[in-house]
């Protein structure tokens, strides 16, 4: 409680990151390059396009997730720092899953 979940920052007009936390599972599946989509309270509607372009290689000790960047593409779009945004990556490789059908569990 209280700790920072999500970061958002510009260096410069247009070249905006999104910083997030991610546990180890998630951590795993993803690469730099992976796409990603991103949506603010600010523009509920709009979705902007993203990239993954840094990994964190080590868990924050507080929180025990991995630090990810994603550089966003604002598409237009007014940020500042501070917003709130949903970030989902999309892993560029699939993982197989096992299905159970619904008869089968007791």
């Amino acid at each position: 409680p209280g700790t920072t979940a999500l970061i958002i920052n510009a260096a410069a007009e247009n070249d905006w990151i999104v910083r997030l936390g991610l546990p180890d599972v998630d951590w795993v599946r993803i690469k730099p390059g992976d796409k990603a989509v991103i949506t603010t309270d600010a523009h509920r509607h709009q979705l902007m396009e993203g990239q993954v372009t840094l990994i964190g290689e080590g868990a924050d000790p507080m929180s025990g997730l991995y630090t990810v960047e994603v550089k966003v593409n604002p598409a237009g779009a007014r940020l500042a720092s501070g917003l709130v945004a949903r970030v989902e990556i999309i892993p560029s490789e699939a993982q197989p899953l096992r299905s159970i059908p619904i008869e089968a569990l007791v």
